[in-house]
């Protein structure tokens, strides 16, 4: 199936004669391609673009104008399928061109819908129209809607995985529109002899809003120019595929079916479009796709190798294998009413060849009034002399004005010299500029190494103030512990010195009793001595048993005296080292001190540290991430089964993104800081998380 715009073709300039074809050899490749589609069954329509708004010559009444001068017409007639008016909407056009083919090629079978026509035509209006608007949708927003709300209402047990590719023939190399890295990919054939555009991007897609964020994305990568006839004429033919893969969960009965939605650029005419340099090299290339995509519908039997849209599309233009295969089905069952008629054919031909020997007769009448028309040619023919002598007189008119144009043409000439003296000097302004350019990368660069050589010392710093912090933490717990163990022994001698205090008291009291007693037995040892001088006699054994009870209290009065003396000795030298220990123990309790301030301050500048590094790996990570983001690497796709009888409850915006919709997802890259690894990137990371850990335990 072919959606096509008016066709208008371009006129053979001077200086590329070789390269371009004549209005007329385009005009030929026009009717042939109608004629060649008439007969494989493709559907071929036209559609007519009124006056643009901005084009100040047009009537307003939407009108063609008519131009009427001296000269020979010939018209030609061309045969389509159906012609749209300039008033017709963009569904009416989706509904009479594309709808079919939505059911086609979810019924397993291939299509393609292109548009071809004349720069400035309204192709790209036709096929893509505003992606986003309801009444101006073109045709390939309108299939993918069509295509999505037919599967949410097929058979449940059916799966089916849907594929879209974009790209573009840009000067005959195929480039990919989603993965702009991949600028000239090849075409190669499969099993079938079917030709692929081998390496091209294939996203998985799984709602509408996806295919329209994948069009999106391709169509901002596209070529596009400014002619005189176009402010935003495509440069490139465009192809978008839709891929089909549906399989039965029940029967696993599977089928495949391609859409190429492709939008041709348009034919030019040089002297309209006032191309020059790239643009004249686009035009002739484009120009001359267009003529090798005609001579494949002459039928010349061989693709031609060297123009890759020919190449890439006759076999898919070839639709008319499902139409083939109907007509096949009729004409099996038309057979025999075809022998019926041949026979009643033949009768025919006798009773013809009757009215063949009657019509001789009348040829013979014919001879006569032939001699009579050749009188009248006479006549003709005198009158075909004077009109050449007034074209002789129009001949000499038209030299004139010959001269005139080369007038013109040295006026040209002059003006494109001072238009090749601007150009040089925009050309050397474009040089500086770019050594500037390169200069401030230059100093980018350098920055960055500073950076990364600050990292690294920020880094060294970090560790450094790491192994200080434990020393210092063991240092705090060694000094924890002797300060524990002060305290215990002061305990202990408070404890002691209470117990000596109690002691002391005890001794006292025991001296003083000691002492009492030693008083009363004197006194009692001297009334006793009185009395045993008088009684010296009677008492000899009660003296003995008085002198041993006394030597036992002198004894017990001796030991009590050295633990006494004892007792005051110990407790001198403890009252001597209690001042010592005092001593110590304020001079450890302010090392203490002095440590946990140091301690504090070493933790806020390592937090101070590891702040200011944090937000520089940031700003270096969204640098790099940003950077990414324009280069978009190779993705991993995931395919992601579309389930009829259910509608998605969110279509994700952006796949690579970078963009991860499209169904499916992005590998962790390492972050590239200078265009090479990103190791470094990667260890400062990481240290920076190994210290943020360390700090918060």
């Amino acid at each position: 199936m072919a959606s096509s715009c008016s066709f208008n073709s371009f006129r053979r300039s001077r200086s590329d004669e070789a390269l371009l074809r004549s209005r007329s050899d385009l005009l030929n490749t026009s009717d042939t391609i109608l004629r060649r589609v008439a007969q494989s069954g493709v559907l071929h329509v036209t559609r007519c673009r009124g006056p643009r708004r901005h084009n100040a010559r047009a009537p307003r009444d939407g009108r063609v104008a008519e131009r009427r001068g001296l000269g020979w017409f010939h018209s030609k007639p061309y045969m389509y399928d159906k012609v749209f008016q300039s008033n017709t909407t963009q569904e009416q056009v989706y509904n009479a061109c594309a709808q079919k083919i939505v059911k086609d090629v979810l019924e397993g079978y291939n299509g393609t819908i292109f548009a071809y026509g004349q720069t400035s035509s309204g192709k790209t209006h036709t096929m893509e129209g505003n992606l986003h608007d309801t009444d101006g949708m073109g045709i390939i927003p309108r299939i993918v809607q069509d295509i999505f709300n037919y599967i949410y209402s097929m058979d449940e047990n059916l799966e089916f995985h849907i594929k879209v590719s974009y790209f573009e023939i840009y000067l005959d190399k195929i480039r990919d529109l989603l993965d702009v890295s991949k600028t000239n990919l090849s075409v190669h054939e499969d099993k079938n002899r079917v030709p692929y555009v081998k390496g091209c991007t294939e996203r998985f897609v799984c709602s509408p809003d996806e295919v329209m964020d994948t069009i999106d994305e391709g169509k901002s990568n596209r070529h596009v120019a400014v002619t005189n006839m176009n402010e935003h004429s495509s440069r490139s033919h465009s192809i978008f595929l839709i891929n089909v893969k549906q399989e039965n969960t029940q029967t696993e009965h599977k089928l495949s079916g391609k859409l190429y939605l492709v939008d041709l650029a348009g034919s030019e005419k040089v002297s309209k479009t006032g191309a020059e340099g790239a643009l004249l090299d686009e035009a002739k290339n484009i120009n001359k796709s267009l003529s090798s995509l005609g001579n494949q519908h002459e039928g010349s039997g061989m693709i031609d190798e060297e123009f890759t849209v020919a190449r890439l599309y006759i076999s898919k233009m070839k639709s008319e294998v499902k139409t083939m295969a109907k007509r096949c089905k009729q004409l099996e069952g038309t057979q025999a009413e075809s022998n019926q008629k041949m026979e009643e054919n033949e009768k025919e031909l006798a009773a013809c060849q009757l009215r063949i020997s009657q019509h001789e007769a009348k040829i013979r009448s014919l001879t006569e009034y032939l001699q009579n028309v050749e009188q009248k040619k006479r006549q003709l023919e005198e009158n075909v002399d004077s009109l050449n002598e007034e074209f002789v007189k129009l001949s000499a008119q038209e030299k004139v004005h010959a001269m005139e144009k080369e007038s013109e043409i040295q006026t040209a000439n002059e003006v494109k010299e001072a238009v090749d003296k601007q150009i040089h000097s925009h050309r050397e302004a474009h040089h500086k500029q770019i050594s500037s350019l390169r200069d401030e990368l230059d100093s980018k660069e350098k920055l960055i190494t500073e950076l990364h050589d600050l990292n690294q010392k920020i880094m060294l710093e970090q560790e450094r103030l790491r192994a200080e912090h434990e020393k210092l933490k063991s240092t705090d717990q060694e000094k924890s512990r002797k300060l524990h163990e002060l305290t215990v022994m002061q305990d202990r001698r408070e404890q002691a010195r209470q117990d000596l205090k109690g002691l002391e008291e005890t001794v006292a009291k025991e001296l003083q009793t000691l002492h009492n007693l030693r008083k009363l037995f004197v006194q009692d040892l001297a009334t006793r001595v009185k009395k045993s001088a008088e009684m010296d006699s009677d008492d000899t054994g009660g003296s003995a048993a008085q002198k041993q009870k006394i030597s036992f209290l002198e004894n017990n009065l001796e030991q009590l005296t050295k633990v006494h003396k004892q007792l005051v000795r110990d407790n001198a030298d403890l009252r001597c080292e209690l001042p010592k220990l005092e001593k110590r123990l304020r001079a450890t309790a302010e090392r203490v001190k002095a440590l946990e301030s140091a301690l504090k301050e070493a933790k806020e500048n390592a937090a101070r540290d590891r702040k200011r590094y944090q937000q520089e790996v940031d700003r270096i990570k969204e640098a790099v991430r940003a950077k990414n983001m324009a280069r978009r690497g190779h993705s991993a796709q995931i395919a992601k089964p579309i389930r009829p009888g259910q509608q998605p409850v969110a279509s994700p915006t952006h796949p690579n993104i970078n963009r991860s919709g499209g169904g499916f997802y992005q590998n962790s890259q390492a972050v590239s800081i200078r265009g090479g690894s990103a190791a470094s990137a990667a260890a400062a990371a990481a240290a920076a998380a190994s210290s943020s850990s360390s700090s918060k335990k």
